[in-house]
């Protein structure tokens, strides 16, 4: 193994393999080889003191371009604009400060982020400021922790064309100088994926507590990190393979213990409120439904006559719905009625639902055509966006193709 396949592996906190002939293990060598590896892992405190200086560099970059346009937005009227879904969790969080600390009934949208506006105003005060101060600081750590992902998976090269590729990344910087529940939600995944990296090989019970804390804060904000959650926690067995079967047990346990205990509390208030099983959110139907029906492109279809806007669309999703069965139904009962909805239509129709879902990949075909676009390959990027309109069923260019040519054009 070469010099520096060597250094990597110290970088990384590996024991390199030794050198030359090796003679027959002695008991106590044996004894070695047979203790966890969690043993030749860099500690969560060491990697951070190694990799300091990518650290803050890293974190230096994102502030600086994220306080940059922050203060670029500022100075125009889209600083005091909040979009449909910002609106509704601003007026929920002023019912909070003003002392409705509970809803009257299940929540329909999930909670995190309206308390954290609720917190920011009773920090800061009433303002455009307050909640994105927090939100650019806490994006700026986002790269380092996907630094340290990439370096624990890869290695120190990967780690930074990740961090730097998510410090310069767009639609995230966007949506952390708005007023946007994503930028909460990426720092406690990474941070929760990042503690569980680290702490699942070694078994540490309180890091796996974090860790699945941090991955439940993320379930209570989007209740889609469930799936990832239940995954990991059956994961965890696998990460710490090296270690006895009690130790994996503790390890797993605690993982799923620090999640549930934050979970938990959510889906008892919901349940109880809302007439059965909801586990996040009551809305959880409903959005399952709008991806998968027989209008959806690739894009959600919302049903015909819902109103699209959180203070009209839970009461027309329950009025759709009891119109359909003809009776009254709970939160929970219709929130089943939409997924049900959509289960048999995927069961009637399996073969749509398989076009539906390759449609739904080429959702992402735009994030390659803005590359092309910044590179000025032109050609390529029209060759993207016409399959993607295509797929979508349209004739010609929509006008989102055109306006990104354009703008290619121009760059050119």
């Amino acid at each position: 193994m070469g010099k520096g396949a060597r250094a990597r592996r110290l970088r990384r906190g590996q024991t390199p393999p030794p050198r030359g002939r090796v003679a027959s293990p002695s008991p106590d060598a044996e004894r070695a080889l047979d203790r966890p590896a969690a043993a030749t892992r860099v500690p969560w405190s060491s990697f951070w003191i190694d990799h300091a200086r990518a650290a803050v560099t890293l974190f230096a970059l994102a502030l600086v371009v994220r306080a940059s346009l922050l203060l670029e937005i500022s100075r125009t009227p889209f600083f005091l604009v909040r979009n449909i879904d910002s609106e509704a969790y601003h007026e929920w969080a002023v019912r909070i400060a003003a002392g409705q600390w509970m809803p009257t009934g299940a929540f329909y949208q999930s909670p995190f982020y309206a308390y954290y506006l609720a917190l920011s105003s009773a920090l800061f005060g009433v303002g455009s400021w307050g909640p994105r101060i927090p939100q650019v600081v806490l994006g700026s750590l986002s790269p380092v922790l996907i630094y340290a992902i990439g370096t624990r998976l890869f290695s120190p090269r990967v780690g930074w064309i990740a961090g730097v590729g998510l410090a310069l990344y767009g639609p995230i910087i966007l949506e952390e100088i708005t007023f946007s529940k994503t930028t909460l939600l990426v720092v406690t995944s990474l941070a929760g994926f990042a503690l569980y990296l680290w702490e699942a090989p070694r078994g540490r019970t309180v890091g796996m507590l974090a860790a699945g804390a941090l991955f439940g804060v993320s379930v209570v904000g989007v209740g889609q990190w469930l799936l990832p959650f239940v995954a990991l926690v059956a994961w965890v067995p696998m990460m710490a393979d090296r270690l006895t079967p009690a130790a994996r047990r503790r390890a797993t346990v605690a993982f799923a213990v620090g999640g549930l205990a934050i979970i938990l509390p959510l889906v008892a208030w919901n349940s109880l409120k809302g007439g059965g099983l909801i586990l996040t959110s009551g809305d959880a139907g409903l959005n399952f439904y709008n991806g998968n029906n027989e209008r959806a492109s690739g894009l959600p279809a919302k049903p015909m006559w819902l109103r699209d806007v959180p203070q009209y669309e839970e009461g027309d999703a329950r009025v759709l719905a009891e119109r359909a069965v003809g009776h009254r139904l709970t939160p929970a009962e219709v929130s089943r009625y939409w997924s049900g909805q959509a289960l048999t239509w995927i069961a009637r129709h399996p073969g749509d639902w398989l076009v539906l879902l390759g449609k739904k990949l080429l959702t992402v075909a735009p994030d390659y055509a803005h590359a092309y676009i910044a590179l000025g390959r032109c050609a390529d990027a029209e060759r993207v966006l016409t399959k993607v309109d295509r797929a979508r069923g349209l004739a010609g260019p929509s006008g989102e193709t055109r306006a990104l040519l354009d703008a290619c054009s121009a760059r050119r």
